[in-house]
């Protein structure tokens, strides 16, 4: 199991998306003070981005 890393109500973060066509996901990884602090996948089906 993952140890969890207390990150400030109110903080800056990175946010990075990395799809898995292959496996129809996106992985979601949250990184703060230089460290990545949460990740989760998501069905690709329905994701859309726009920058």
């Amino acid at each position: 199991m993952e140890q969890s890393i207390p990150v400030p109500v109110v903080a800056a973060v990175e946010i990075y998306l990395a799809p898995n066509p292959a496996k129809q996901v996106m992985e979601v990884r949250i990184w703060w003070s230089q460290k990545m602090v949460h990740a989760v996948m998501l069905p690709l089906a329905g994701i859309r981005v726009h920058f």
